[in-house]
């Protein structure tokens, strides 16, 4: 335990002004403000702040190519300073963490980046945002689950995705997921039992299968732009708004030819209106459509034209043509 920890509940000294005299608690919270590399440049000040930026409660780190890095941010040049670090780091309890990347190519840096994200969640990380800074290569995280009962939101971007990765049911707090410019590699599902929030930006789906976004409790999506084939959406029904933009090339209503594809004929009905079908319980429902040609009839009992608003089985559908 470090100094500053053994002392946490000593009052300040009578007169005492400036920083010092603020409490451990808020100390640390200040820090996390700072990129990890200047809050670890406090501990010079004094003997009482040796170990503080260890215990701060957010985490940023940078680790860019001063090439890549396009910002007067202090960065990491290498992977091995942040393991180095994190090492020194310990594994302090975390609300925040924010980790950008960029430059990782091969088999190490793979390695080292999944280690990060472990050491992260042993941090027992509240809120949790990973980004590749250059999105044109994906980096793969593992084939494994994320295992926290304390992680509550989760940004990824720019990563490959697993179908083990996929599966968030051993995270049973987190409400909160954002995935943009993903690739999901073979991930046939996205499942959890927890998640309300789900925004899916540019991410990029296989052509030879569906997946399947299976998240029951969901009050609120956002898909937005997805590349080849799109997800399927299995029943939401608490589901109370969601924002759907439709790429020029793609055909929402289009039917899977596919006899072996899970993602449609194990939940659909049919094997009709695929995408939409999930969507029935929204109270609001935009859709949006690059193409001319928006969309062929929904259901045998109605119609949605260009340009129209519709009021469809108790909930609002608006529909917008660039």
């Amino acid at each position: 335990m470090s100094p500053a920890k053994k002392h946490k509940n000593v009052p300040a000294p009578i007169g005492g002004n400036g920083i010092e005299a603020l409490p451990d608690g808020v100390l640390e919270h200040i820090l996390g403000f700072l990129p990890v590399e200047e809050a670890g440049r406090t501990s010079v000040l004094a003997r009482s702040w040796r170990h503080r930026w260890k215990y701060a409660t957010a985490l940023r780190v940078r680790c860019l190519l001063k090439n890549n890095c396009g910002c007067p941010q202090p960065c990491f040049e290498s992977w091995e300073d942040v393991d180095d670090m994190l090492r020194l780091r310990g594994c302090a309890p975390l609300e925040v963490c924010k980790i950008t990347f960029a430059s990782f190519y091969d088999d190490d840096d793979v390695v080292c980046l999944n280690r990060w994200v472990r050491h992260v969640v042993m941090c027992q990380v509240q809120r949790f945002r990973l980004e590749n800074h250059y999105t044109a290569e994906h980096l793969v995280l593992d084939n494994l689950p994320l295992v926290s009962r304390h992680l509550t939101r989760l940004e990824l971007v720019g990563l490959w995705l697993n179908n083990g990765f996929c599966d968030f049911s051993s995270c049973p707090s987190l409400q909160y997921l954002e995935l943009g410019n993903c690739f999901f590699r073979g991930a046939k599902k996205l499942s959890s039992d927890s998640i309300k929030w789900l925004s899916m930006t540019s991410c990029d789906f296989k052509m030879d299968f569906g997946t399947l976004i299976l998240v029951p409790g969901l009050v609120s999506l956002r898909l937005d732009s997805h590349l080849h084939r799109r997800p399927m959406l299995g029943s939401m029904p608490l589901l109370q708004e969601a924002f759907v933009r439709v790429p020029y090339l793609d055909n929402i209503t289009e039917y899977c030819e596919e006899e072996d594809c899970y993602s449609c004929h194990d939940i659909m009905d049919d094997n009709k209106c695929a995408l939409l079908n999930g969507l029935s319980n929204a109270e609001y429902l935009a859709l949006l459509s690059e193409s001319d040609t928006y969309l062929s009839p929904l259901q045998d009992s109605y119609e949605v034209g260009q340009q129209s608003v519709s009021l469809i089985v108790g909930f609002t559908l608006k529909l917008s043509i660039r």
